[in-house]
């Protein structure tokens, strides 16, 4: 028996579904994840799978789910890192930004693409996108209280780093290196207009 199974058995056939939908959305994107597929490499039937999510919707809904936790974890954090004079911690939320955006395409994908927020959804994962956003343009007011409109400062500037990221992502433009060196021109050009 194998160790997936096993941990099937232990009541842990979720984790098992999400790992594995993970491996197969990196190596063959969104579109082409399969819970029928899953369910093979599982080691499990399709109704076991279908026992906990829905459909390949709701399991993408809790990837993504987990994937803004990690998100926070890795990129949102360095906004409140207070100990460096503005805008260090810009520059390294920036950074860890296209870092996280470079290494985790799909899940990159999955968050901020299109595929989760065009359709009618999910409310939690909504929410919980929204509320990074939130805390995102609320750092930059703590670090930057005497700026008029901190929200557009917020859309401008995570905007920006999407369109970067995205061109790269989607093949249009840009090598690595020249996004973090487009991303250092726009933290220092946008800074000194602050």
């Amino acid at each position: 028996m194998s160790s997936t199974r096993d941990a099937y058995h232990h009541g842990d056939l979720r984790s098992a579904i999400k790992e594995e939908a993970i491996k197969r959305l990196k190596i063959h994107g969104v579109q082409k994840l399969s819970l029928r597929s899953i369910a093979e490499q599982v080691g499990v039937s399709a109704p076991a799978i279908y026992h906990h999510y829905r459909n390949k919707h709701d399991l993408l809904i809790a990837l993504a789910v987990d994937t803004l936790v990690r998100f926070r974890q890795e990129v949102a954090h360095h906004l409140s890192l207070t100990a460096s004079p503005w805008p260090e911690p810009w520059r390294q939320f920036a950074f860890a930004y296209i870092r996280f955006a470079l290494q985790e395409p799909e899940l990159y994908e999955l968050l901020f693409g299109r595929i989760l927020w065009k359709e009618p959804g999910d409310d939690d994962f909504r929410r919980s996108a929204r509320l990074v956003f939130r805390e995102y343009g609320e750092q930059l007011n703590r670090l930057l209280p005497h700026i008029p409109d901190p929200l557009r400062l917020a859309q401008t500037s995570w905007a920006t780093l999407h369109g970067l990221v995205r061109m790269h992502n989607d093949g249009l433009s840009f090598s690595k290196d020249d996004l973090y060196q487009i991303s250092e021109y726009a933290v220092q050009s946008i800074a000194s207009h602050l």
